[in-house]
C-alpha cells in the first residue's frame, strides 16, 4: 500500500536534499560509548528495511543491521526481540522509520526587468518595452523520517531527531541522506 505507493513516488522526483528539522537530546545525558549498536529501519517492505538497517550500520560505528538479529517472523513478538537483542549483547538502538510523505506547494511570483539606458528618457523609451516572467507554482515532496537513539541497557530514549528531504530521487538517495544526517547530528552530540 503506502509504502509501495512512497516508493513510486520517490522514483519519480528531480532533486533532493536533506536537513534536520528538529532535534532533542536528554539534558541528563552527557557523552556516550556503546561497544554494540543495533541499526532498526521501521518498514512493511524487508528490502527497505535491510536497505535502510546496512546504510546505518555502515555510518555507525561497532553497528549491526537488526534483520542479522531479528528475523521478518520475529518482529512483532516483543519478548522474543527482547531476547536475542539481549542475547546479542547490544547496548545502544537506533531506530528510523518514515512518518510522513507530504506535498508542499510554493508560489514564485513573475519578474518584471528593463533593458537599456538609466537616464530618465532613455528609461522612459525603453519602460514600454519592458520583460516580464510570469510567476509559477511548484509542488515538492517533503519526506519526513523520525530517528531516535536508545540506550538498550538503560530502556532510555537518548536522543530523537526529525529529517526533511524535499524532492528525494529515489529510496537509495532519501535513506543515505537521511542516515548521513542523523549519525551526523548523534556525533556532534557525543552519543555516537
Amino acid at each position: 500500500g503506502i509504502l509501495a505507493m512512497t516508493s513510486i513516488a520517490l522514483a519519480a522526483c528531480v532533486s533532493s536534499s536533506t536537513e534536520m528539522a528538529t532535534t532533542w537530546k536528554d539534558p541528563g545525558v552527557g557523552k556516550v560509548h556503546f561497544d554494540k549498536v543495533l541499526t532498526l529501519f521501521v518498514s512493511r517492505d524487508p528490502a527497505i528495511r535491510r536497505q535502510g538497517e546496512d546504510d546505518l550500520a555502515a555510518k555507525i560505528p561497532n553497528a549491526t543491521p537488526a534483520y542479522q538479529v531479528v528475523p521478518e517472523s520475529d518482529l512483532k513478538d516483543p519478548a522474543v526481540v527482547k531476547q536475542k537483542v539481549k542475547e546479542g549483547g547490544f547496548d545502544g538502538a537506533v531506530v528510523m522509520r518514515i512518518v510522513q510523505v507530504a506535498q508542499q506547494s510554493t508560489y514564485v511570483p513573475g519578474t518584471t526587468w528593463y533593458t537599456g539606458p538609466y537616464d530618465f528618457w532613455g528609461y522612459w523609451g525603453n519602460s514600454w518595452g519592458a520583460v516580464y516572467t510570469p510567476g509559477y507554482a511548484m509542488t515538492d515532496q517533503v519526506v519526513t523520517v523520525e530517528s531516535a537513539l536508545y540506550s538498550v541497557a538503560g530502556n532510555r530514549l537518548l536522543w530523537a531527531g526529525r529529517s526533511e528531504t524535499i524532492d528525494p530521487k529515489n529510496l537509495t538517495k532519501l535513506i543515505d541522506g537521511v542516515t548521513k544526517s542523523a549519525v551526523k547530528e548523534m556525533k556532534k552530540q557525543g552519543l555516537l
